[in-house]
This record gives C-alpha cells, structure tokens and sequence, in this order.
C-alpha cells in the first residue's frame, strides 16, 4: 500500500484574463501534453518540471524553476448562493478560483478561510428543514480544496478503471489525506480540460463534461458528513420533543431485518446519527427510536417512517424500499408518514420529493446539492455527488470519470496509455465492518421493549 500524506504542489496559477461566461480553460503555463501528442501553445509558460505520469499526480516544479509569480484576478460575476455564501461563478471565474489557492504545504492566506465544521443554530437547522426541505448549499470543490486542514485519510484502489465500491482483496491501494485526494481528482480533470481543448472539436463531449464535474461536483468530505450527522441529530430531537407521542421508525438505506455482517453506508450513517445522542437522550426517548415497523406501537398519525441515506441517484433502491413498505398491509396504514432524510439532494429532487407508485414522499436534507449544467444519466437526479467515505459510481465514477480515463488512455502521450483513476474514486469503504455501537445498543434494547410487550399480553 502507498501512503501519499504529504500535500502535492499545484501547478503555477498565473493566468490570462479569462472570457466570463465561456466554457474553455486558458491558462497561461500548459499542463502536459495534447491529447494528439503535441503540446498545447497557450502564451508564455513557466518553467516547471512534471514527470511522466501528467495525468494523474501533481508534482512539484523544478528546484531550478525560480519564484513563481501570482496574479490573484477577482471574478466579476461571484455571487454568493442562498444562506451558504459560496460563490456562484462561470467556469472561467471558477478556473481562476482554482488557480488562486494557497500552495497546499502552506497555511491559509489571510482573507482565506478554510472549510470547517459549521455548528449552526438549532433552530435554523429546524425551521430551515421543515420550511425549505434543506439547511444549506454544500461547499463548491474549490473551496474545499482549499482547506488543508482536511488530514482525514481516504484509502482507494489503485486502477485504471472504476471497482465499483469493491473491497481491495489483494489489490494495491493508496492512502492519501483528503486534502491531496481533492487537489489529485482536480488536477486530473484540469490537465485533461486544457489538452482536450487543444486537440480539436472530437474531444468536445468529454471536456464539456469534465468542465460540467469541475464545476459543480458535490463532495461530501468528513467535515460535511459530520456537520450534517449533527444536523440530523437535531431534526429528529425537535420532532421527538414536539410531539410526546411522535414514535420514529429509520430505515437505513435499503435493507429492513436482520443486519448482515457488512455495514452499508445508511446504517453507518444512522449509528453516527445516534451517536449525537447523549446517553440521557437515549433514556429520554426510549422505545420511540426503532429500526422495525413491528416495534411501532403508536397511531399512524403519531408515527414517521424515515428512510436514511446519503443521497438518492437512481432511486432503484429507495423505490424497492418504498414499495416494500407501500405493499405490505401491515404497514400500507403508514404510508401517509414516510420521509426520506439525506445528506445531500440536487435542487430538482427536493422540488419534487421522490415520487413512486403515485406517492409523493417529500425529502429532508442537509445540503443541496449543485445542479448539473449537462444532463447526467438518471434524468431525475442531474447531480455529481460523492463523498470522502464512498465514492458514488453511477453519474460520477463509472459513468463519467472512467470514460474520461479512457479518452486519455486511447492517445499515445507520456504516460504510455497507463491511465490511473484520479482521487476522489474508487475508495476502500472504511465503514464496511466498523462495530456499529450505538445502533446495536438501540435494536437491543427495542428487543427487549417489544419481549416484555409480548409478556404482558
């Protein structure tokens, strides 16, 4: 295994004043070669030294290279998005962004603030879910790039192609701080927006959408994970408190029953949720958290059904769980009371809520997730959302970054058709066989609530 903890080097980031609006990169050092092989003249270049490997890891330039000079241009048309304050920027304003950070072995430069922990306001985190379905826009990549106090390591498979979320089993892995994962996955597209630009109209489809993930990809770092677990832990403390008789079942992700030795990644969100909880709350609200439909022992207009995730992308899986629900009798009297609460969801989706077999189930989440300009290929999701503890392979790793792999891989250039998939994909899900603690303790004691229940009929 590789462990890559130093912060690499970004590439110079002087650039030429960039056309506001438009969808083209121009910079003024050439990040590599062209896809036909050739490289890219973009004006006058800097001095700096890659190796062979230019699309993947950044590297530092040349000892010899001499100061780099920084021009730091402010975007015309910056303005901030609803409640969270980032920026909404063209792609030619968000290049820029890119290229003005700090070099990432550095603190933080004065007027720029790394992304941290938010602890909002309980009551803005409750009247915002229930009034607007979500708290928050989620940080742009750029900012979060930014940060170099993101050390949480993030371990993926070394591959030219996407795993699909499948464990190692003997393959080499990398282990890297999310804060270089971030530069690598940035790196990489860049590198591959500006040689595709150079190449000639055949590269169109993917460069546009390579700019598209660029822009507005939607990472959930452990940091967001964290502020929305909080925020989570908030709703259902309000809603419980609100409402003395209010019983909530949370199925998490797809599964209902018996759990399997693997942990999927809504129950580990669920015993994160839980672990918000003090062992005083635990008592406080005991036998009116459950995880089983049968443990329910409230009137249905006292009871809320949610349905835990990370995100939503094609929805096969929350459809299955819905309709299993939908379908049963022994639940159908619920349906009125079912919620779906995530951490992420794209603006059209929580419009909407998840709509099946005729139901309108509306949608809690943290942050919004940022809309896609292209369309992605669930049509009802149009969103890139990936996170630090699992990378997402539909309408982001499998379906996108492995065709761009392949792009680079079909052109002879330095790295001899050898194209590794960039930071960011293919990650080795730490949770997969984590003890879920709080949530175990929980279903333990439901078991034993619902034995005595039986008792003393």
């Amino acid at each position: 295994m590789i462990e890559r903890l130093d912060p690499p080097l970004q590439s110079p980031d002087s650039v030429d004043d960039y056309p506001v609006g438009e969808h083209s990169s121009v910079w003024s050092e050439p990040l590599g070669p062209s896809l036909d092989g050739g490289v890219p003249s973009m004006g006058e270049t800097e001095e700096v030294e890659y190796d062979e490997d230019w699309w993947g890891d950044p590297v530092s330039p040349s000892q010899d290279a001499g100061p780099v000079t920084r021009r730091r241009d402010v975007p015309k048309d910056v303005q901030p998005d609803r409640e969270s304050g980032t920026p909404k920027q063209s792609f030619g304003s968000f290049l820029l962004s890119l290229r003005n950070w700090p070099l990432s072995h550095q603190p933080p430069q004065a007027g720029e603030v790394p992304v941290l922990f938010v602890e909002r306001d309980e009551a803005e985190i409750i009247g915002s879910l229930e009034s607007d379905g979500f708290v928050c826009d989620a940080p742009r990549l750029a900012e979060i790039a930014r940060d170099s106090t993101r050390t949480t390591r993030v371990t993926r498979i070394e591959s030219e192609y996407s795993t699909g979320g499948s464990d190692p089993d003997g393959r080499p892995t990398i282990t890297e701080t999310e804060h270089v994962a971030t530069q690598h996955f940035i790196n990489f597209l860049t590198n591959y927006v500006q040689a595709a630009e150079a190449a000639g109209s055949s590269h169109d489809q993917q460069r546009e959408r390579a700019e598209d993930i660029l822009e507005n990809l939607t990472f959930i770092g452990e940091k967001e994970r964290q502020e929305a677990v909080r925020g989570i832990a908030i709703y259902w403390k309000s809603q419980l408190r609100a409402n003395p008789n209010l019983q909530l079942c949370v199925i998490a992700g797809v599964r209902r029953g018996k759990r399997s030795e693997i942990v999927k990644s809504g129950e580990f969100l669920l015993d994160s949720v839980l672990q918000e909880f003090t062992d005083e709350e635990i008592k406080e609200f005991e036998g009116r958290i459950t995880t089983e439909v049968d443990d329910l022992t409230a009137d249905p207009e006292d009871v809320k059904i949610i349905l835990l995730d990370d995100w939503v992308i094609s929805g096969q899986q929350m459809s299955s769980t819905a309709s299993e629900l939908l379908h049963d009798q022994a639940t159908q009297k619920y349906k009125s009371s079912i919620e779906i609460n995530l951490v992420t969801c794209p603006p059209k989706r929580l419009e909407t809520g998840f709509v099946d077999y005729g139901l309108r189930i509306p949608i809690k989440s943290y942050f919004r997730s940022h809309q896609s300009r292209l369309a992605t290929h669930y049509t009802s999701h149009g969103a890139y959302e990936t996170g630090a503890h699992s990378s997402v392979d539909y309408d982001f790793e499998w379906t996108y970054i492995e065709g761009i792999a392949g792009d680079m891989r079909r052109t002879p250039t330095k790295s001899k058709g050898k194209v590794e998939m960039p930071g960011l994909t293919n990650i080795v899900r730490p949770y997969r066989r984590n003890p879920l603690t709080r949530l175990t303790t929980l279903e333990d004691r439901n078991t034993e609530l619902a034995k005595h229940r039986r008792e003393k009929v």
